[in-house]
């Protein structure tokens, strides 16, 4: 569960909000290709670059599927959500946003390339078959919930183990597929070992002037809790690249005003958030495949 600041409004606002915003993106699309060609040198040939990386990199997902101009879909989505006046006076840090794969997808750049192979490029960025397999036999590291998540003793506290015992030793499948087994695995900094992901964050990183880091959550069918609830330093972009997840997002917790206690990283580090704490989900939904 992530939280940020909310700014109550009715319903109807919101959702006639977010239409206006899909609209908007979907109209300035068209204009992302030409900014590139007027850029200074330098900033065209680094955002090229990317492109060009994310369309090459594994990680379609489908056999069937290609990859080229997902690299130039996902630099339309990035650009256009980082200039658009309503996400960042209405939406940025205030409220959360849901688009959905379809609405994704009308998010793109035509180019001769494009024009008839539009693609989602959320759907399938990252797979169990073609990307998480890479990790067999690397020096990867990743972690899992720890046993009291996954037996239920103690739903609250966040808890992670290595899932391999020696970081010096290389990673294996046996591992990796054993640490799935009943509870949530995830690598951090995962850009830095997933080319596509690596230029997913670059391309991030040019449409908002940030820096950005991706992380992997993996969660098999039957769990009951990924994570528990909590607080994050940064600002987040969930993009559901394969499975189905429900995810419910809170207004942040009070502060406590307790010497020790980062309001910024609550539910991590001994600390809990109750609950009963919590109040109404500002966001419960399911998240599918290209959302």
């Amino acid at each position: 569960t992530n939280s940020g600041v909310t700014v109550t409004a009715p319903v109807n606002s919101l959702s006639a909000l977010r239409h206006s915003l899909i609209s908007e993106m979907i109209a300035n699309s068209e204009k992302v290709a030409a900014e590139i060609g007027h850029s200074t040198f330098a900033t065209s040939e680094r955002i090229e670059g990317a492109i060009h990386d994310f369309n090459a990199a594994n990680g379609s997902g489908n056999t069937d599927k290609s990859n080229e101009g997902d690299g130039e879909a996902a630099w339309a989505f990035l650009k256009t959500i980082s200039q658009s006046p309503i996400f960042i006076h209405k939406f940025w840090q205030q409220r959360p946003l849901l688009i959905r794969s379809s609405e994704i997808t009308d998010i793109h750049i035509k180019t001769e390339n494009t024009e008839s192979n539009i693609n989602n490029w959320v759907d399938g960025a990252f797979t169990l078959q073609e990307d998480l397999r890479l990790v067999d036999n690397s020096y990867i590291s990743g972690s899992r919930t720890d046993d009291i998540l996954r037996t239920g003793t103690k739903t609250d506290t966040w808890a992670f183990t290595p899932i391999k015992p020696d970081p010096a030793q290389p990673t294996t499948w046996t591992q990796v597929r054993d640490a799935l087994e009943g509870g949530t695995i995830y690598f951090n900094s995962a850009g830095s070992f997933w080319p596509r992901l690596g230029a997913l964050c670059r391309l991030t990183s040019y449409a908002f002037g940030f820096p950005t880091n991706v992380n992997i959550y993996i969660t098999p069918p039957g769990s009951t809790t990924s994570v528990p609830p909590h607080t994050d330093r940064q600002d987040v972009f969930v993009f559901q690249t394969e499975g189905s997840k429900r995810w419910r997002v809170y207004n942040p917790p009070k502060r406590m005003g307790v010497k020790g206690v980062d309001p910024l990283n609550r539910g991590k580090g001994g600390d809990v958030i109750g609950e009963e704490t919590l109040g109404e989900a500002l966001l419960d939904v399911v998240l599918r495949r290209g959302d």
